[in-house]
């Protein structure tokens, strides 16, 4: 039996519970094998700033291509021989990987990634990032109704951990 000491202490934070900090994010695409998931590396709403932008590419032979600019990336979807949009050269898994090679983003594609993304897409924002509850030591725990919190990692607004949990008895 492992035994740790927790440290109950009375609420010190503005929001309702203790919250961890995320990651801004955008989706792009469709199906199970055609979503693009992009997140910004950062955590809080500085991610929220920036945006993606799909266009199509024009010309013969293209490839798809992913680029940063000024808290905007811009996807150009790649072309065939005869100039119309590839199916081949744009397929979730392929962008994916082109964005997750820009310095601070991460994407992922669902399922196998081979459904194509098949048309521009408007400039898009990300959205979602959020900074976290500071803790000043691990182990804290905060009873906010109905919930206990527990800071298992301690750490300022882009480096804690709570974990929420309700006792049981047995």
């Amino acid at each position: 039996m492992t035994y740790q000491e927790w440290i109950l202490e009375t609420k010190w934070f503005p929001e309702a519970n203790p919250v961890n900090p995320k990651y801004s994010s955008i989706s792009i695409g469709s199906g199970d094998n055609g979503v693009v998931t992009v997140s910004y590396g950062i955590t809080g709403t500085s991610g929220n700033d920036y945006s993606l932008e799909v266009v199509a590419g024009s010309g013969l032979n293209i490839a798809m291509t992913a680029t940063i600019t000024d808290k905007k990336i811009t996807i150009t979807l790649g072309t065939d021989g005869a100039g119309a949009l590839s199916a081949t050269k744009n397929t979730a898994t392929l962008i994916a990987t082109a964005v997750d090679a820009l310095n601070g983003f991460n994407a992922v594609a669902s399922g196998t990634g081979v459904t194509a993304i098949t048309g521009a897409i408007a400039n898009a924002n990300f959205s979602g990032g959020q900074y976290g509850t500071p803790c000043p030591e691990q182990n804290v725990l905060v009873y906010a109704t109905p919930y206990y919190y527990l800071c298992t990692i301690a750490g300022n607004k882009d480096d804690v951990e709570w974990k929420r949990f309700t006792p049981s008895t047995y």
